[in-house]
């Protein structure tokens, strides 16, 4: 019995032992990295289950925390936050204690913060005041698409954001509304959110968007950074840039992340790279002064400045003009430098222009030069030499000292007319100064000469007796020329007199019993009066310039421009080729202003004497293009354009044997914009184009928002008025054949009809 009770007990402790033995735990795989946030679906297979706890420590870069205790349970959903696993991450592993046993994971894996960004586009060239769209992609390391949020950082201030999304709308894009099959709802009646989700699931940015969602949200946020929503791995932000961002080149960065209570879990960051340009905001005109005497220095400082008041390093023209709108002063400097104007003493007085200009802007400024009479005094010879070089006439009292001994002269001088004083006095040495209340003049150790210290004026003083004898000889020559000049005018009436003829002493012949017919003297017919040559070009000669300005006292007409732009820098043979290709223009009585690279041809009825030249613009600008096309066909030197022909009104008139005229409206402004944009080709204007469609055909185009048409067929009208004409002609002439071949066939049959009486009378007579 004793040996039963032993087996028994074995036995017992084996299967216990055995039990034992075979209790193991298995856990299923993990990926290989996961980020924060992520939920790690663990399966823990126990064989066998006893009593007891199951124990999951996390460890992670030798930190561990205890994630799990309990019963055991087969899939265990593990989420990987800071209320889970605290502040592990890295390279990581679980670890299971059961039943006095410890079981490590069948492979290591990472927890990670990092977010993967994408930009749509990382490098941008923008204006001041222009819009900038930032876009990209947000992954987690396992390819699943970030929702959390987008902060933009940039490098300057006073940019503003134009598309934030209201909380309304970033909650409406995030998936809070399918979290774990929970209800999410929005009243759009009453903006509130009704929702039925366990917060506790709900990470915090998220329900902090909820709590907040009827808080009042700006359309506008101004600052230096800017921040948007990544709902399903995307983002897009747009700012627009402020107006006076100083050029540059620009850093943004783009840091994306995710928070759990208010704590980033996961980040990530891109760059993107803006680059701003210099624009010419204004140009900055100093001028020492406004009113200037003659003979006073005007300075010029001119500075272009940007969108944020800094210099542009660029070149500037100066032209200065006179009253007369003629140029008196070109100049060319760079952007900060000054220019010296040396205005000239007898510079007329009024106002004067100034155009300053980069490309195409530019600023005018405008000047006054004072009235100023300015004297200008010399000794040469013991001589006082006054002379006016102000620009009005000098009248004042002057007073010239000699040795401080004063004499006071009455100056009364126009302008550029000059006076002598003949200085004298004892021999010796003086010290001259000369004073006319604004001036003074001094020159010392003069040497003068005479019986007394006197100033006269020269003209005042009596002649040389020498100066009289070469007066009388020259009278006396003046005299023996005159008496010549009469005595042969004497000699030459004297061989056209009928007093002496010139067959005198000749004897004559007389014929007797001849009559001669006396030749009848015509009657000469007073010729027409000529026209002098003055008046004829005034009259029959065009003007071939044309020359824009304010006319005020002209004749309003609608005129036809031709606007040729040369698109390329030319040669000088090139150059006088196109000279000879636009003389049709004055063929037509047309008149040529250059402007910069545009040549401008313009028919006015004042020239023309017609009230409509649209075809005869038309016409000629086909033919200086297809003269312009040959030519590029057989020179390398190509001449590149664009021509264009419009019609509009503008108020001009014939003075000087030039065009001048002011434009209204948009006449050269259109012209030149179609001329700019078409390429070696004729673009007409509607304006033009209705005006001339019996002759004209064309296709219609759409350049830069005007409507315009390429020409592509011109009817040829006044040939199809000859063929016409010819046409009546001849059957005029036919007719007229025929009535005369008429009158012929019954005059014959008259003729044959008396022949025939006339034999009928005879045989009755016989």
């Amino acid at each position: 019995m004793k040996k039963e009770l032993k087996w028994i007990f074995f036995v017992f402790l084996t299967i216990i032992s055995i039990q034992y033995i075979y209790a193991g735990m298995y856990f299923s795989g993990t990926r290989n990295e996961y980020n924060l946030g992520d939920f790690v679906d663990l399966n823990v297979t126990v064989e066998p289950i006893n009593e007891g706890p199951l124990k999951i420590i996390l460890y992670c870069d030798s930190k561990s925390k205890t994630i799990f205790s309990g019963p055991v349970i087969d899939n265990i959903a593990i989420p990987l936050n800071f209320l889970w696993i605290g502040d592990l991450y890295g390279e990581c592993y679980f670890q299971g204690e059961y039943s006095g046993e410890t079981k490590k994971s069948n492979s290591n894996f990472k927890i990670s913060k990092r977010l993967d960004v994408s930009l749509d586009k990382e490098s941008y060239f923008l204006k001041p005041g222009e819009e900038i769209s930032i876009s990209g992609k947000v992954f987690k390391i396992n390819g699943d698409g970030a929702n959390g949020e987008v902060a933009v950082s940039i490098p300057f201030k006073g940019a503003s954001q134009t598309n934030i999304q209201t909380i309304k709308e970033s909650a409406a894009n995030t998936s809070i509304g399918n979290i774990n099959n929970q209800n999410f709802s929005m009243d759009n009646s009453t903006n509130n959110i009704t929702t039925q989700v366990n917060k506790n699931l709900l990470s915090p940015s998220i329900a902090a968007m909820i709590a907040n969602f009827n808080q009042p949200v700006s359309s506008v946020v101004v600052g230096e950074k800017f921040y948007g929503i990544v709902s399903n791995g995307s983002f897009s932000l747009s700012f627009i840039l402020p107006e006076n961002i100083p050029a540059g080149d620009y850093k943004i960065v783009v840091d994306s992340y995710e928070k759990y209570q208010g704590v980033k879990t996961n980040e990530g960051t891109i760059n993107a790279y803006l680059k701003i340009p210099q624009v010419l905001t204004m140009i900055d005109v100093a001028l020492n002064n406004q009113n200037f005497n003659p003979g006073e220095n005007l300075s010029i400082k001119v500075a272009l400045l940007d969108q944020s008041n800094t210099n542009i390093n660029d070149q500037v023209s100066i032209i200065i003009y006179d009253i007369e709108k003629k140029r008196i002063f070109e100049k060319i400097i760079n952007s900060g430098e000054s220019a010296l104007y040396e205005t000239a003493t007898n510079t007329k007085s009024g106002y004067y222009g100034l155009e300053i200009a980069n490309g195409d802007d530019s600023v005018t400024k405008s000047i006054f030069i004072n009235e100023k009479a300015i004297v200008k005094y010399e000794i040469r010879n013991s001589t006082l030499i006054v002379k006016n070089i102000g620009n009005i006439p000098f009248n004042k009292d002057i007073q010239i000292e000699l040795n401080g001994k004063p004499f006071v002269k009455r100056i009364n001088l126009g302008v550029g007319e000059s006076k002598e004083f003949r200085l004298t006095g004892t021999e010796g040495n003086y010290e001259i100064l000369v004073k006319d209340g604004e001036n003074e003049y001094k020159e010392s150790n003069v040497p003068l000469t005479g019986s007394a210290v006197s100033v006269k004026d020269i003209s005042d003083k009596e002649i040389n007796p020498i100066y009289t004898y070469l007066l009388w000889i020259v009278i006396f020559i003046i005299l023996i020329v005159i008496v010549l000049l009469l005595s042969k005018e004497v000699r030459k009436r004297k061989k056209r007199s009928v007093t002496y003829p010139n067959d005198y002493g000749k004897k004559r012949l007389k014929l007797k019993g001849v009559v001669v017919a006396k030749k009848p003297i015509e009657e000469k017919k007073p010729e027409p009066k000529k026209i002098s040559e003055m008046s004829f070009s005034r009259i029959l000669i065009p003007p071939t310039q044309a020359e824009q300005g304010m006319v005020t006292a002209g004749k309003r007409n609608n005129v036809s421009v031709i606007a040729l732009k040369i698109k390329n820098r030319i040669t000088r043979y090139s150059k006088e080729k196109l000279e000879r290709m636009i003389e049709p223009v004055y063929e037509k009585k047309g008149a040529i202003y250059e402007l910069g690279d545009f040549v401008i041809a313009i028919f006015s009825p004042l020239s023309t004497k017609k009230l409509n030249n649209e075809v005869d613009a038309i016409k000629i600008a086909v033919d200086i293009a297809t003269k312009i096309d040959e030519h590029n066909h057989k020179f390398q030197d190509k001449i590149m354009f664009g021509m264009s022909v419009h019609s509009g009104d503008i108020i001009n008139e014939i003075r000087d044997k030039k065009l001048k005229f002011t434009a209204m409206g948009n006449t050269l402004s259109l012209a030149k914009k179609l001329a700019e944009a078409a390429d070696d080709k004729v673009l007409v204007s509607k304006d033009a184009y209705d005006k001339s469609r019996n002759e004209i055909r064309g296709d219609k185009v759409i350049v830069n928002d005007i409507e315009a048409f390429d020409i592509k067929k011109i009817v040829d009208l006044e040939k199809s008025k000859k063929f016409i004409d010819d046409f009546m002609k001849r059957n005029a002439r036919d007719a007229k054949i025929k009535s005369n071949y008429a009158d012929i066939a019954l005059r014959e049959s008259e003729r044959t009809k008396n022949e025939a009486l006339s034999q009928n009378k005879n045989f009755f007579d016989f």
